[in-house]
This record gives C-alpha cells, structure tokens and sequence, in this order.
C-alpha cells in the first residue's frame, strides 16, 4: 500500500485498486472511501501497484512494474473529456499514470525511470527501491489540482 497526501484527501494505492480516502470529521479515519481505478493485479505484494509520485507533468504516476491487468476508471462520467478516451487500459508490461483533475488516465512505457518532482535536475526510479522516502516537495491540495 502506498499514500500520496492531497489534503484533505489521501490517495491509496490497494491492489486491484486505487482510492480516494477523506476524513470529513476530523478524527482522524476515512469517513468517505471511493475507488478511483481499479483492476491492478493482485499478486505477490511487492509487485502490486505502488510509488505513487506527482510528477513535474502535472500526472500522479504509479509503479506497476509490468504486471496484467485491464484498469478502469469507474467515476469518469463525471468528467467530461475523460468519456472521450477508452473504458479500460490494459497495462500488462507498463506503469500507470492519471490526472484527476481532467479525468485522464492511461498506461505508460515502464518500468523505467521517471523526472523526480524535485526541480533538481536528477532521475529518480519509480519502482520502490527505498522503502521509506519523504517527498521532497509540497503537495498540492485536491482543490489546487481541480480548481
């Protein structure tokens, strides 16, 4: 399992899927739990899907590392461009990428190296390969990402 920190929300990596998690009274446990993507395969834990990483392209990419699976999206009626791409993306071989804010989501050439959000110019792996890392850069709100 693997968290991205979007206050007041926390995006949750949870083979086979991918969910939104908020605490809307502040005791600290999620009140509302809704399923972003889902249909990641659900194999040996350290191959399921993971590293999530707002990337300097302005997409939260995933770390599947080459695993089956036929993604969907199951809120994409709510965004209007997202009804223009495909019902599912198959990402057998490849990593995973979405914007939530434009409804986007696709499979991507992986796994490979990925730009770190750090506006250092360095490359950084997406697979997990440290097993504790801070990020290094604020996180933006889900309000800034969806104004």
């Amino acid at each position: 399992m693997e968290l991205f920190a979007a206050e007041p929300n926390v995006v949750v990596t949870a083979a086979p899927d991918i969910l939104n998690l908020k605490d809307t009274d502040g005791d600290g446990k999620a009140d509302i739990r809704k399923v972003l993507f889902t249909g990641f395969a659900l194999v040996n834990p350290e191959s399921r899907i993971t590293s999530l990483r707002f990337g300097v392209d302005n997409w939260i990419h995933a770390a599947n590392n080459g695993q089956r699976g036929d993604i969907t999206f199951p809120r994409r009626d709510i965004f209007q461009t997202a009804t223009d791409g495909p019902a599912s993306v198959s990402v057998l071989g490849a990593d995973f990428r979405f914007r939530l804010d434009r409804g986007l989501f696709e499979a991507e050439s992986g796994p490979q190296r990925r730009a770190s959000p750090n506006p250092m110019p360095e490359r950084e792996p997406l697979q997990r390969v440290h097993h504790a890392r801070p990020h290094p850069h604020p996180l933006m709100t889900v309000e800034q990402q969806c104004p």
